[in-house]
């Protein structure tokens, strides 16, 4: 689908990540919105088990070290805590951009 195509992202501001999408959309997120919305199997069933409960915050939690490309068709955010499974397919990334923009 068209609208998934990934035009740029970049990080600005140090704690924020901005998408530009091939539909025009122009997004920008915060590195929490990204990190709680973690894809990978461990996050999603660590929110389940504390949905309305805080996350636990570990040191490095929200600090992004690396953005890696999978492929062509996701991203995958390294984290300082030495988080690395979440791949963050176009999909993916787009909802969570969608959703939690500012």
């Amino acid at each position: 689908m068209d609208k998934l195509k990934l035009v740029s992202l970049k990080r600005v501001d140090g704690d924020f990540i901005e998408t530009q999408w091939k539909d025009g959309l122009t997004a920008r997120v915060s590195l929490k919105s990204l990190r709680d919305n973690c894809p990978c199997a461990v996050c999603k069933d660590q929110r389940e088990k504390n949905s309305g409960n805080p996350n636990v915050i570990f040191l490095g939690k929200y600090t992004l070290k690396e953005i890696v490309p999978c492929g062509t068709y996701a991203l995958n955010f390294i984290w300082a805590d030495r988080h690395d499974s979440g791949i963050y397919d176009w999909d993916t990334l787009r909802e969570i951009f969608e959703q939690h923009k500012i």
